[in-house]
């Protein structure tokens, strides 16, 4: 779960190497997720995000395409900087169909005796969007 445990989003896995050959057969598995609720974008001018119910019709069908899948996937390669597992939050704008980096976790970090503390990435007035996924 993503949004403070409030979104259950899909997730996918994508094969690091075939990344950049922008292959769909670099996407290995896709699990769907909850969806019961999704974050939404109420007030554009004062980026007030609403939580409301997913439709139906929406929870029974993965949030991105393919093409969509292998976008993020390259943006997550290009913000990787070693084979650090990195957990990445991002909104997707609907409108302009881009997707925005909203956090950044390295994982490495997460794990028992491997540090005394979370680092955690941020952007501040951040564009606005309309969904709000989480790809490991």
């Amino acid at each position: 779960p993503v949004a403070n445990g409030i979104v259950c989003p899909d997730e996918y896995r994508v094969f690091k190497p075939f990344i950049d050959e922008k292959c769909h057969d670099a996407i290995v598995g896709r699990t769907l997720g909850a969806k019961e609720l999704r974050e939404v974008l109420v007030n554009d001018s004062e980026k007030t995000i609403h939580e409301e119910s997913t439709p139906i019709d929406e929870q029974h069908h993965f949030a991105l395409l393919p093409e969509q899948i292998m976008q993020l996937a390259q943006l997550a390669k290009e913000i990787e900087e070693s084979e650090k597992p990195l957990e990445i939050e991002w909104i997707h704008d609907k409108i302009s169909d881009k997707f925005h980096l909203v956090k950044i976790i390295d994982l490495a970090l997460t794990e028992p005796n491997k540090a005394e503390s979370i680092v955690i990435y941020e952007l501040v007035n951040s564009p606005p969007a309309t969904s709000r996924q989480s790809l490991d």
